[in-house]
């Protein structure tokens, strides 16, 4: 899935986060979606909101039927990373924080342009939506591992699905983080790190 395409490029030469958004997944919403969206691209990486704590069936806007089905594919794009990384990290064993260390390390601006190139808006399933979503699933699942409260509330389109932490009533928007991690808006972040922060920020909320 990854090639090794070598020339270089900064980070600044890189699209913005919203621009990327608008470019390969805008055209996935249909006009229902858009109305109940309350963001032009990407989103906060964390809200927080002001109403009384609510449930996850409450918090979707999905059927319990079809909850479950969004659950089932977050875990088939976990099951697909964990085949697909491997092959182009140095990473073994089941997903831990190395596992993003060496994401944040392999995706520099001249890897993630050459991602861009090699990826077609047009193409469902291109390399750019494969890769941004097994990130986002990742860090979802490893966001879990250290705080045990946080559960995914599934959307649709299911990348939409984030994680709720109820002690908080804080949305944790990881797809929002990956399409900031593989633009000129967040590259460069640190997403080890980003994760161990999020975790206390949410103790601290709660």
């Amino acid at each position: 899935m990854n090639s090794d395409d070598t020339y270089s490029t900064s980070g600044d030469a890189l699209p913005h986060c919203d621009e990327i958004f608008k470019r390969y997944w805008d055209r996935w919403y249909d006009d229902e979606d858009r109305k109940a969206k309350t963001y032009t691209a990407t989103r906060p990486d964390l809200v927080q909101l002001k109403d009384e704590p609510t449930t996850l069936s409450a918090l979707s806007r999905l059927s319990p039927e079809y909850r479950e089905k969004v659950l089932k594919q977050i875990e088939r794009m976990f099951q697909a990373a964990q085949g697909d990384w491997p092959s182009y990290l140095q990473v073994a064993g089941p997903p831990t924080l190395e596992w993003i260390k060496s994401f944040d390390a392999y995706y520099d601006p001249q890897h993630i342009q050459a991602l861009l190139n090699r990826s077609d808006p047009e193409q469902d399933g291109n390399d750019y939506m494969i890769v941004c979503i097994e990130f986002s699933v990742v860090l979802g699942t490893l966001l879990r591992h250290r705080e045990a409260s946080l559960a995914w509330v599934p959307e649709w389109p299911y990348w939409e699905s984030y994680l709720w932490h109820p002690a908080s009533s804080t949305q944790v928007h990881v797809f929002s983080w990956a399409v900031k991690k593989l633009s000129s808006y967040g590259w460069d972040d640190g997403f080890a790190e980003k994760i161990e922060v999020c975790v206390q920020m949410l103790r601290d909320r709660a």
